[in-house]
């Protein structure tokens, strides 16, 4: 069997469905499974090999790495695990090892903020019935795993990584926590629309509905071409995007009556001729066959794969770097959340990141809120990168990339798929003059399908996810750029496997990681108990979820604590849902500390989430990068001299 993980003997304890996505991707990067408790209908069982429990200690001899997560043989599992020698230890548990109790789903979506993001504008916070944080948990503890393998085990010893399900709810809240601490922690629910961009909604066509989003001013142009009314695009109403958002049910009745008299088939292939990123949304179902998050990384992979035979694992030798990605160079280049924050991720992880940025800058840089001018946002997706402005649209620029990458071991880049190429710089020339490179595409629908225009809300209707959000009204999106966060959280993953395969082999690959992708990997599964109720409260909102058969209510006038502490007399879960500033100051948040302020003298930095893995040698998030500070890279290769700007 050959894979990145080719070798690699994982045992699962086949507890909470974050454990189990877990070893379903090791499985996929060819980790030999064995899964004790899975089930043949567990659509995470695939290339697991079943075996039965009872003997742990003999199943830990066997193994490289353990999963151990909750439910049936946990408690046992996670002991023997911790007597061991040289093994990988990862507990997946909502809160951490340290803190007991267990929470559903759609409780953590409560307790984290991304209920409080969902739902309409003054409307009640929406529940999302698909297991959106234990997906993105299993993501980040196969990406500790890779990571913990790069830096090994001592011969008589246990590596621990204490993953928590609330650590990966929290990191997703990089867009919001700037405005939280900044002071407005509440108010965050805005349907389908956007709140710096219009027109953007779902519009109800003759057939169907269509999410229809409209990021800059040309494509509004464009958009205004298509209405057959050209002089929108210069009528001062509606010239930029905060006079669209300013006049936004003006703006969403002009699209509306286009859209409705088409079906929304026509509707979205017009838009998407025009370049315009557009969908309909569509049901939620269950992709047929399986469905890998990452596509290039499955080179050679056999399945179903071979038993190994019942004897120990070779050792797991310590490498002697201090962290896992130390001496790994990458080249990022791309705006905003996916590409980026895959990126910062790596850069957590120890790799020297390189970002490339458009003369004046990547524009997020001026997002609001700013901390002593540097945007909240921007540090984020940012943190612990080097900047170096490159002009690609021009020949100097083009070249100083080429001269960077043949000496790079990662590209990382979220484009349209096709234009680096149309720069020729894409990823057949740079692998054909660096064979070791890695190159990570990130894109909405994956290089197969060509350059469309893709954005989180509009990948969301596509994938199904908005027909899961509430309680089946009017369409929503979560609150959470979430088709953007899954893509950057399989950066990490893709990168860590493929560098693990060039040891063995010499050579770079090329990940293709599409959004559309990882939103169905995490949708093959629905969230695990009793489907909740919300109940309003004095104070705010509580989920509740009742056991079949009993009805819940609030009473009049409880608040949250009230609501709850009487629910739970009566046998039933209940959970507060808590708004972002809540969230922020939850006793959770410090203990694990999950939240990095930069304090100086005279001086208090953005507030930037802590990556959602713990491993050895992970740092503290660093400050964002300034502007252009990494120019002396440019002109290390004479035939990579940097003339800013200019078309030399």
């Amino acid at each position: 069997m050959t894979g990145a993980l080719a070798g690699i003997v994982v045992v699962e304890q086949a507890g909470r469905l974050a454990a189990r996505m877990c070893g379903a991707v090791l499985a996929e990067l060819g980790a030999t499974v064995l899964s004790v408790g899975t089930t043949p209908g567990d659509p995470f069982a695939a290339g697991k090999i079943p075996v039965r429990g009872g003997d742990w200690h003999a199943l830990m001899a066997r193994a490289h790495v353990a999963i151990v997560s909750s439910g049936r043989g946990a408690g046992a599992a996670r002991k023997a695990a911790l007597l061991s020698r040289n093994l990988i230890l990862c507990s997946v548990t909502p809160f951490g090892m340290r803190q007991r109790g267990g929470a559903s789903d759609h409780a953590l979506q409560a307790l984290t903020g991304l209920m409080a993001t969902t739902g309409e504008p003054g409307g009640p916070p929406e529940p999302v019935h698909a297991p959106i944080l234990d997906g993105f948990a299993g993501l980040n503890a196969a990406a500790a795993i890779l990571a913990a393998l790069e830096l090994g085990v001592p011969e008589d010893g246990v590596a621990v990584l204490d993953q928590a399900v609330v650590d990966s709810a929290v990191a997703l809240l990089g867009t919001h926590v700037s405005h939280a601490v900044a002071g407005r922690g509440r108010g965050h629910r805005t349907g389908t629309r956007h709140p710096l961009c219009a027109p953007w909604a779902a519009y109800p066509a003759a057939d169907g509905v269509v999410q229809v989003c409209v990021a800059s001013d040309p494509q509004w142009a464009r958009l205004a071409e298509l209405l057959g009314r050209p002089a929108l695009a210069e009528d001062p109403r509606f010239r930029t995007s905060a006079q669209r958002v300013a006049a936004v049910e003006a703006v969403d009745s002009l699209v509306g009556s286009w859209v409705a008299a088409r079906s929304a088939a026509d509707a979205v292939a017009v838009l998407r001729e025009a370049r315009l990123p557009a969908a309909p949304i569509r049901a939620a179902e269950r992709p047929a066959g399986r469905c890998r998050p990452v596509a290039g990384l499955e080179r050679g992979a056999v399945w179903p794969p071979v038993p190994p035979a019942a004897t120990d694992a070779p050792p797991l030798t310590p490498t002697g770097k201090a962290r896992p990605l130390e001496g790994v160079r990458v080249l990022e280049v791309g705006p905003y959340t996916a590409g980026p924050l895959g990126g910062r991720y790596l850069a957590d992880l120890g790799a020297e990141v390189i970002k490339i940025e458009p003369p004046g800058g990547e524009n997020s840089r001026g997002f609001r809120p700013l901390f002593d001018g540097t945007s909240g946002y921007f540090a984020n997706y940012n943190a612990g990168k080097r900047s170096l402005v490159l002009d690609l649209a021009a020949p100097a620029g083009r070249r100083a990339f080429a001269g960077l990458a043949r000496g790079a071991d990662v590209v990382v880049e979220n484009l349209k798929p096709g234009d680096m190429d149309r720069f020729g710089i894409g990823p057949r020339r740079m692998t054909a003059d660096n064979p070791a490179l890695v190159w990570c595409a990130v894109s909405g629908y994956g290089a197969a399908a060509g350059p469309l225009a893709a954005l989180d809300s509009v990948i969301q209707a596509e994938a199904g996810v908005m027909a899961l959000v509430g309680e089946g009204g009017r369409p929503l999106k979560v609150g959470l750029s979430i088709a953007d966060l899954v893509a950057a959280n399989i950066v990490p993953v893709a990168v860590l496997a493929a560098l693990r395969q060039r040891r063995r082999d010499g050579r770079g690959q090329v990940a293709d990681v599409a959004m559309l992708h990882g939103l169905r990997w995490l949708l093959q599964a629905r969230p695990e108990g009793p489907r909740p109720v919300r109940l309003e409260a004095a104070d705010g909102w509580v989920l509740a979820e009742p056991p079949p058969g009993v009805e819940v209510r609030a009473p009049d006038g409880a608040d949250r604590a009230t609501l709850c502490a009487a629910l739970r007399g009566r046998g039933v879960a209940a959970t507060p849902v808590l708004e972002l500033d809540e969230v922020l100051a939850h006793p959770i948040v410090r203990r694990r500390e999950l939240l990095s302020v930069a304090v100086s003298p005279g001086h208090t930095g953005p507030p930037v989430i802590a990556p959602p893995f713990r491993v050895a040698g992970r740092a503290a998030p660093g400050s964002a990068p300034r502007l252009d500070e990494a120019s002396a890279l440019a002109s290390g290769d004479g035939e990579a001299t940097l003339l800013k700007g200019s078309a030399a």
